[in-house]
């Protein structure tokens, strides 16, 4: 039931009274009372305080609760039952829910039905434990024998030790008999085998067992299997199994709780928690079906189960789990006598199902505390598959799930389909038997045996791998089996199915490998052949036709071959040549281990042989060079060739990628795919080669097939109508444009051929597209009377293009393998005569002289527009030209290219240009030069529209954002919002609005704006937080600020006032609540002169109103400089019309305390007492956050005041007069009268000060808790930056660890409010470098002066926030302190698994010894020992004693840590 909180004068009526249910809700805030009447209770609290209470009954008990409520899980107890109130935000408003202690979660992935059921109601063969453990029994007899020297073993009985002994007897001899005697069937029970001898490895072929005497003869650890010359006495064992008559059980009449979706969880009714009920919890698997459904569960309990497999001994395993009719110690899960553990769960089946429905149970409990710190316990049941199998193979499998009988027959449990990826949730299975396996794995692949042993938790001797056949082509795979049993015998239990290495084909090229042994050689040969330019060398070309039919031409920025190492092929492991498969699967180490392991090298030693991958095209039979796995894992790509039949190839990237933690994927990319974009069919060709190939606009992106002979590979491209273009590569990013001429020669047209990383499918992409007006490159031609013609460097003459004088064109490189250089040459002079320039470099290009002395008449400018490089080819000008000519000159109007220029026609002036920007959330991070992140600006659901062309030179501007935000980054702030709109119920989709239409007029001094309007919804409000902090540090970041370095001497263009021409300005009101905190001792010394102390008196304020009233003008034109003057004057306007609402916000209280704060400052100076003035500053300097500060600062302020006074009467005296004679005694006598006087008003001013600095603090705190839901929170953490100074991308770890340091060892009132924090103990002086989150609710803090160990609080059971919840210091080490550190293994690690123990080592402290040495305790199973210990070397030796000189410079400190003007010293090179 959901009850929504309504006002207090809201009540209610008879008839709804009648129809509530058990639990009633009340929006009054009352103390705990016994009174029963209902209505007159709620009468006599109609001027109670917000707040609500709950009972059961509309008569009580009722419990109340606060509207302060911390989003937690609270204990509570209505008739001393206790049930959990749990508080979480949903939507922006809390949610109470009131529910047990004690929660189901559903971990299947099966519906499960939950039941509770009274103990007393179940069967009687439910509650007796030795037959509740199984529906299987064995019952026993032993026959024993004795030897008789005369007439060998007989059976009549004797008298062993004085026990009078029959042939038969049960196992301890408590019972005996002549004659066979045979157990009582118990009822419900039925015989399922007849009376057999037990046979054991410890007795003979008969199932005798020797001893000495009977009392030596214990079953079955002292048994022999052959007698010996002192055995006088033997015995067998005769068993005889049983089984429980399932249909014979009564159904009881069950409380059915709910069913529980898979993967979720519910919570069980109050009262199933009550002890005195002695409730059982019960589950079975939902079905619809009555006879597909199973019996209600019970629990078995294996024992150790706290215990992780590793160190349970073998013993304890055979006697918890040898065999499935052990006892157990619990038949049903009592609610009333629970313990942390993992128990196993199990459904009996009715008629018609075989199979018994196994479950896994996770009892766990977290500690809530009561009001008397009583321990409360929220209980959880976790329910999950008792096995799970996750198949991490490329391919769908299916698999089948047997277990082992005791006759050794093999019983099917589960069939199914696991698909790739995926996980099968095995029910069927009993984990206490030996699991066997069998799989069959898309294309083919089966087990090489029938059936796979993948888990014995008996003799943990289960494989850790198995083979498997390819049916179709005899392949063999080997596949790894990982074993996660859990840290309990009846934890879940998880096998994973996986190969280490895929290898998959991205392209449409079949492909086919081979599968090699390398070994790495140094060949300076190999070098050589490396390099591009080799191939160019006579000598190398011969050393190539020698050793192959095919060049290796490999690029200078690829990855293939680099370096002077070599490969020799030393063996052929295996061929896969099935080239229509997606995925191949390989295990490396399988060839490893049938090759010869190492070999040996030229300098006698030996080193491991590497696995290799060869690739060819089809069935030819050349092949590329092998593709080392080791070469993968160093590089992100290698680049192959796939060699064909014909002799042609085709180029492959190969990448390393990981599919799984466990399996990586060898992925064979094509280098470069070509995709074209240009509208029109283009055909493409090698550039010594005849052989085309089309590419048309519909085609998807192709592989080019090279064919290239010991030759560069060159590109030519045509169009239909056009001849071959000059040869281009593409062996480098970047944009190039080629040029073709039309056959009739009258025609030009520039494709646009882009080079770009590719995505998923390919390393690079070709991109062709017609040539358009953006281009990283703009010539332009400023010369006033000479033409100009340019080219990149090396091209043809087809490649020059001309430009006029006083005119521009877009530049791009017409071939990327060519050096990337812009020939200019003078129009009509000779070719040679050109010039070349590097248009990359910013940078003057003088003129040249040449030969005869005279300079070149052109000058080269390569300038930068955003992104664009601008070359500016102007005249030489003599020296007696001025320079405001040659300003006028360089501003003169530039004029676009044409058609011809371009390649394409021009259009219409008047089309219509919309962009349109959306953007979620837009996020401005401000860091000054401490450097420390002072503001941060969140902007959401920003929208930005800019439309041109809607006719008569009409553009238009549109902002319209949802929510804007700046946060005051500044660490322990009052207010962490500096500015935000108010939230509402009826949320606007904006909160402010700004649209504005432009109209070109070709004039600079008169502008035209159609419409500007700012919009902001009618019932928003601006909140404006101001700490005074905040003014203080953006007011240094601005002097730090080098506004001269973007402002020029002399300007290249005259400001002008322009006319501003507005048909419509409408700005809607906008309303701000301002707030300002003072804070004078975070203050700069003498800034503000006598006016600091004004300020701090009258500076606070809160929620003070503001108003901008709406504007609404037509048709309103004015000067630029008088518009903004008359805005300025009408907003002044506005704040002097609402005085009285302006001293509505001035903070009472806080300006009080500050005027008290400075009449005891002076004071305490006419008491000229300079010990008494220091130790008054240094209190003054101490903020107050409770009633407790007040207490001690106040009361000891007064203390003070009083006790100097008193006996400055008389040391005053004495110390003029040791230091003057008499003269300094009268001084001192009449200091001693004025300070008695004095220092005591001082102190009194003090106390009032600090008093009313407290109850400010108090009243805020409270409000601020009453209203947590309006509580302004800041978007983010603030950004944490390192010792290094160094700023890096933000990490929400890393601000959340600052967060950790700040607030350690801090103390808060009203924990659940973010305002308040006070300074940690570290926050001042260390920096951020690290921290980890260790068990049992540990943190360990790494700085760059220390290394700290931190304690969570255990107050509450929601998730840790770093930015509320306060750690304690449990110890810290300095750098200086700390002598080396180790990893090591904990006693309850397991064998081979990785160190999860860190011990540092201190130097020796004589007083304590005990402190020389700190643990640390990581998480078992994991690598976090050795990332901490990573983590802590690299910290130590950069900012440790011996940490690298360069290194150690001055940095600027905190802004929160101790100021010092003085000389730095050593120590504060590290840090602050």
């Amino acid at each position: 039931m959901t009850c929504p909180l309504t006002g207090k004068a809201t009540g209610l009526d008879e008839g709804d009274r009648k129809g509530c249910g058990a639990l009633v809700l009340s929006c009054c805030y009352i103390e705990r009372s016994t009174q029963t009447d209902f209505q007159s209770w709620k009468d006599s609290i109609s001027n109670a305080e917000t707040g609500f209470w709950v009972g059961l009954t509309p008569d009580g008990p009722w419990e109340s609760f606060t509207a302060v409520l911390p989003l937690s899980i609270i204990p509570k107890s209505l008739n001393s039952n206790h049930f959990a109130f749990e508080i979480t935000m949903k939507n922006g408003k809390k949610h109470a829910t009131l529910r047990s202690l004690a929660v189901i979660a559903n971990d299947s992935d099966i519906k499960l039905e939950v039941s509770v059921c009274p103990i007393n109601k179940l069967n009687s063969s439910m509650i007796n434990d030795k037959s509740t453990s199984s529906t299987n029994n064995v019952d026993e007899v032993f026959e024993n024998q004795w030897y008789q020297p005369t007439s060998g073993w007989t059976s009549n009985h004797s008298s062993d030790h004085g026990i009078e002994l029959g042939q038969w007897s049960t196992k301890d001899c408590s019972y005996s008999s002549k004659a066979f005697f045979e157990p009582r069937l118990p009822p419900d029970w039925k015989w399922t085998s007849p009376w057999k001898i037990e046979k054991s490895t410890s007795v003979d072929c008969d199932g005798w067992a020797y001893a000495a005497d009977i009392q030596n003869l214990n079953w079955p650890s002292s048994w022999r299997s052959s007698k010996s010359p002192h055995d006088y006495v033997r015995r067998r064992r005769w068993v005889r199994t049983r089984q429980l008559l399932q249909e014979q059980s009564v159904e009881i009449a069950r409380n059915v709780v709910a069913i529980v979706d898979p993967y979720s969880s519910t919570a069980l009714p109050w009262t199933a928690m009550i002890k005195d009920m002695d409730l059982c919890l019960q589950v079975r698997p939902f079905s619809v079906k009555s006879d597909e459904s199973y019996n209600w569960s019970q629990v078995l309990s294996l024992g150790c189960d706290s215990l992780p497999k590793q160190q349970q001994s073998s013993l304890s395993r055979q006697s918890t789990m040898k065999q499935s009719s052990v006892p157990s110690r619990n038949s049903v899960l009592r609610l009333a006598d629970l313990e942390k553990k993992d128990v196993l769960s199990y459904c009996s089946p009715l008629v018609g199902i075989k199979q018994y429905f196994w479950l896994s149970v996770g009892v766990d409990a977290s500690i809530v505390h009561t009001d008397l710190n009583m321990p409360v316990y929220d209980w959880k049941f976790s329910f999950n598959s008792i096995l799970r199998l996750e198949n991490k193979l490329p391919y769908e499998a299916e698999y089948s799930i047997w277990e082992k009988s005791a006759e050794g027959n093999m019983v099917e449990r589960q069939h199914g389909i696991v698909s790739s990826g995926g996980s099968a949730f095995i029910y069927s299975a009993d984990i206490r038997k030996s699991i066997y396996l069998t799989l069959f794995v898309q294309n083919d692949w089966i087990l090489e045996k029938d059936a796979e042993l993948i888990m014995d938790l008996l003799s943990l001797e289960h494989v850790s791998s198995f083979w498997m056949v390819q049916k179709r082509t005899q392949r063999k795979l080997r596949v790894s089996v990982e074993h996660d049993l859990g840290a309990s015998d009846a934890a879940p239990k998880t096998i994973r199915l996986f190969v280490p290495y895929w290898i998959k084909n991205n392209s449409s090229i079949p492909l086919a490998y081979r599968i090699v042994e390398i070994e790495q050689a140094v060949n300076a040969d190999a070098d050589s052949l490396s390099r591009p330019d080799s191939l160019s060398r006579p000598d190398s070309l011969s050393r190539v036709a020698k050793s192959s039919k095919f060049s290796l031409r490999y690029s200078s920025k690829s990855l293939v071959r680099r370096g002077s190492v070599s490969q020799k092929s030393t063996q052929i492991l295996e061929v896969i040549e099935d080239c229509a498969m997606n995925y191949i699967m390989l295990s490396p180490q399988d060839y490893v281990n049938s090759s010869t392991n190492t070999r040996e090298s030229r300098d006698n030693t030996f080193r491991p042989a590497q696995v290799a991958i060869c690739v060819a095209v089809g069935r030819c039979k050349q092949y590329s060079i092998g593709v080392s796995l080791f070469e993968l894992e160093n590089k992100e790509n290698v680049d192959v060739k796939a060699f064909g039949s014909d002799g042609s190839y085709y180029w492959f990237s190969v990448q390393l990628k990981m599919a799984s933690d466990r399996t990586k994927v060898v992925n064979f990319l094509p280098r470069a795919l070509f995709i074209n974009r240009t509208g029109r069919s283009i055909i493409l060709s090698e550039y010594h080669s005849e052989v085309e190939e089309h590419l048309h606009p519909t085609d998807p992106p192709k592989v080019f097939q090279w064919r290239s002979e010991f030759g560069n590979e060159f590109l030519k491209l045509r169009m239909e109508g056009y001849k071959w273009s000059t040869p281009f590569s593409i062996d480098a990013n970047g944009v190039m444009c080629v040029l073709m001429n039309s056959v009739t020669g009258n025609d030009q047209v520039f494709v646009r051929v882009n080079v770009r990383s590719g995505t998923k499918s390919s390393r690079y992409e070709v991109v062709f597209q017609l040539a358009c007006w953006s281009s990283p490159y703009r010539v332009e031609n400023r010369s006033m009377f000479l033409p100009v013609r340019f080219r990149q460097v090396g091209g043809d003459d087809y490649a020059w293009r001309s430009l006029p004088p006083n005119s521009s064109a877009s530049f791009f490189w017409e071939d990327l393998g060519r050096r990337r250089l812009l020939e200019v040459l003078v129009d009509g002079t000779d070719a040679t005569s050109s010039m070349t320039y590097d248009i990359d470099a910013i940078m003057d290009h003088q003129p040249l002289a040449t030969s005869s002395g005279l300079k070149k008449a052109l000058r080269i400018t390569v300038v930068k527009e955003g992104k664009l490089h601008v070359t500016q080819i102007s005249d030489w000008l003599p020296e007696n030209r001025t320079r405001g000519q040659i300003t006028e000159r360089l501003l003169s109007p530039i004029f676009q290219p044409s058609e011809v220029d371009c390649g394409q026609s021009s259009q219409d002036l008047d089309s219509e240009f919309h962009v349109t920007l959306e953007l979620t959330e837009l996020g401005i991070s401000i860091i000054d030069h401490m450097p420390e992140e002072v503001l941060y600006l969140s902007v959401q659901q920003l929208l930005l529209a800019y439309s041109s062309g809607m006719g008569s030179g009409i553009n238009r501007f549109k902002v319209r954002m949802h929510w804007i935000q700046v946060d005051n980054q500044l660490p322990f702030v009052s207010m962490p919002v500096l500015f935000c709109p108010q939230k509402t119920d009826n949320q606007s989709d904006h909160v402010l609005k700004f649209s504005m239409t432009m109209q070109t007029n070709n004039s600079l001094d008169f502008c035209v704006y159609p419409y500007i309007g700012v919009q902001v919804p009618e019932n928003c409000v601006f909140f404006v937080n101001i700490h005074e902090p905040i003014i203080w540090r953006l007011h240094e970041m601005v002097q730090h600020l080098k506004i001269d370095r973007i402002s020029t001497s002399q300007p290249s263009a005259v400001s002008i006032d322009p006319i501003l021409k507005i048909g419509l300005l409408n700005i809607s009101e906008v309303r701000f609540r301002v707030s300002m905190a003072m804070s004078p001792t975070q203050r700069p010394r003498g800034v503000l002169g006598f006016w600091s102390s004004l300020m701090t008196a009258l500076g606070n304020m809160e929620h003070m109103p503001v108003r901008i009233a709406q504007r609404y003008r037509e048709e309103l034109c004015m000067r630029q400089s008088a518009l903004m003057n008359s805005a300025i004057s009408n907003i002044q306007k506005d704040l002097l019309s609402q005085p009285l609402q302006l001293l509505s916000g001035v903070d009472i209280l806080g300006n009080a305390s500050s005027a008290l704060s400075n009449m005891s400052k002076g004071i305490a100076a006419l008491s000229m007492d300079k010990k008494f003035i220091q130790g008054r500053m240094r209190q003054d300097s101490k903020g107050v956050e409770d009633f407790g500060d007040v207490i001690r600062d106040g009361g000891g302020a007064l203390a003070k005041g009083i006790f100097r006074g008193v006996t400055g009467i008389l040391t005053k005296p004495i110390e003029g007069a040791k230091s003057s004679g008499v003269e300094g005694f009268v001084q001192g006598v009449g200091k001693g009268l004025i300070g008695a006087a004095a220092q005591p008003v001082s102190g009194v001013l003090d106390l009032l000060s600090k008093t009313t600095e407290g109850a400010n603090a108090v009243k805020l705190k409270i409000s601020s808790a009453i209203m947590a839901e309006e509580q302004l929170l800041r978007r983010r953490l603030p950004r944490a930056i390192g010792g290094d100074s160094l700023i890096y991308p933000y990490d929400e770890y890393k601000a959340a660890g600052q967060a950790v340091l700040q607030l350690a060892e801090s103390g808060t009132f009203l924990g659940q409010v973010d305002l308040f924090k006070v300074r940690g103990k570290f926050a001042s002086t260390d920096a951020y470098e690290d921290h980890f989150i260790l068990p049992k609710g540990k943190i360990l803090l790494v700085t760059h002066r220390r290394v700290s160990l931190l304690q969570v609080p255990m107050m509450t059971q929601r998730k840790f926030n770093p930015a509320k919840d306060l750690c304690s210091v449990i110890w810290d080490v300095l750098w200086d302190d700390l002598v080396t550190l180790e990893t090591t293994h904990g006693k309850k690690d397991a064998p081979g698994s990785l160190p999860s123990k860190l011990i540092l080592y201190l130097k020796a402290k004589p007083a304590n010894s005990r402190e020389a040495v700190h643990l640390i305790k990581c998480n078992r199973g994991s690598d976090q020992a050795t990332i901490i210990y990573s983590s802590i070397d690299k910290v130590y030796r950069t900012y440790g004693p011996n940490a690298i000189k360069e290194l150690l410079r001055w940095k600027v400190p905190k802004p929160y840590a101790p100021r010092n003007t003085n000389r730095h010293t050593v120590q504060d090179l590290s840090f602050a």
